[in-house]
């Protein structure tokens, strides 16, 4: 049966056929390595027979991927789609925020209704459930004609609905890179806390570690959360040291810079 990550990567050539891709490309796009990449395209170029697609490589170019037959390819990625259950609306809606979340510009609705094989008078349906979650967290949806569909709101709304949509996911639904990342900052986060005399429950620090996750990969990709006006730093000391010292060692480890906003 083929796999989430499998699925991602076939999709990402099925979205630009015959167009050679190279490996760091798809590592870099999927957040593994070179090495997972290829051990997973062997394992999809086996799973590709009789599909109406072939995996083919050409030194220096890349991969590319031959679409035969349209409609068995078609056939082929729904099928694969439906296994991996996005044929509920939850797992819809769940794929559709975190496409608009994760990109700068626009997405097209056409475009989304393709990448999951459904109509647009389903996607329609989709996107009331989509716009009503975004309203939640202050953000909104707006739609400017030939460009499509963008997020609009603050970079903490933003991080807050991405950890809403990250509660449901498992350590194994993580991409690699993610894992790696996770488990960095699940062993320098919880010293830091007991230094600092900073007692959380469980379910409070499982939600602190999943916002690290998040604020790290967006100050990454030059995402800064806006410059607030900070509560009064004499009440607040305690915590303020605690979220000073977590600022300096993810900037440590992870070569992110110190940002004062990020801190509050």
């Amino acid at each position: 049966m083929i796999s989430n990550r499998q699925l991602d990567i076939l999709r990402t050539f099925y979205q630009n056929s015959d167009t050679y891709i190279k490996l760091k490309d798809i590592a870099q796009k999927n957040h593994i390595s070179v090495r997972t990449v290829q051990a997973q395209i062997s394992q999809l170029r086996d799973m590709l027979a009789n599909s109406g697609m072939s995996l083919c490589s050409v030194p220096s170019k890349g991969y590319i991927l031959h679409v035969e037959d349209p409609e068995k390819a078609k056939a082929f990625i729904q099928g694969s789609m439906r296994m991996l259950s996005f044929d509920t609306q939850a797992a819809r809606v769940s794929y559709i925020l975190k496409s608009l979340l994760s990109t700068d510009g626009y997405l097209k609705s056409q475009d989304l209704a393709d990448s999951i094989f459904i109509s647009r008078s389903r996607l329609s349906d989709d996107m009331v459930l989509v716009k009503k979650i975004l309203a939640d967290y202050n953000l909104s949806l707006i739609s400017k004609p030939y460009h499509g569909l963008k997020i609009s709101g603050t970079e903490s709304n933003i991080r807050q609905c991405m950890i809403y949509l990250s509660e449901s996911l498992q350590m194994d639904d993580l991409s690699q890179g993610d894992q790696a990342l996770t488990l960095r900052i699940r062993q320098i986060i919880p010293p830091i806390l007991s230094e600092t005399n900073y007692h959380i429950s469980d379910q409070a620090l499982q939600s602190l570690l999943s916002y690290i996750l998040i604020a790290v990969k967006r100050i990454q990709e030059g995402h800064i959360v806006e410059s607030v006006f900070p509560p009064n730093r004499h009440l607040y000391s305690g915590v303020y040291k605690t979220a000073q010292k977590v600022m300096s060692l993810c900037h440590d480890n992870f070569h992110i810079p110190l940002y004062e906003s990020e801190i509050w």
